[in-house]
């Protein structure tokens, strides 16, 4: 029963990966975290390794749709593989308080800064 429900919470990320370009930290790391109780340090490994492939087949398809600016995309994506490794040492070094504490102050302002150019476009 748990798998089934890994596997739908993996499906909604999927959905909401290719539509939003969000799933991993937005939807399934907090689940994991509150509904399914998993250690927060775990939870953010387990949030990326499942990113991988969902991030893949949902960039295939924009791309495909020609929906990716390479201009954007290499100098990003190059500089994202370092700061991933910089991330993962930090998150090895950082108590687990602090990582939820960040996530939720992340969490909050994204929200609020989006709800406000919704308000307020330019």
């Amino acid at each position: 029963m748990q798998t089934m429900a890994y596997a739908a919470v993996g499906l909604l990320a999927g959905v909401l990966g290719g539509w939003l370009g969000v799933g991993g930290g937005a939807l399934m790391l907090p689940i994991m975290i509150l509904v399914f109780h998993m250690d927060t340090k775990i939870a953010v490994g387990t949030s990326l390794a499942c990113i991988v492939p969902i991030a893949a087949s949902a960039a295939t398809r924009h791309y495909l749709l020609q929906k990716v600016d390479t201009t954007v995309f290499w100098p990003m994506a190059l500089a994202g593989l370092t700061g991933g490794l910089i991330g993962a040492f930090v998150l090895d070094r950082v108590p687990t308080d602090w990582t939820k504490r960040a996530l939720a102050i992340f969490w909050v302002y994204s929200a609020i800064r989006l709800w406000q150019t919704n308000l307020h476009p330019r």
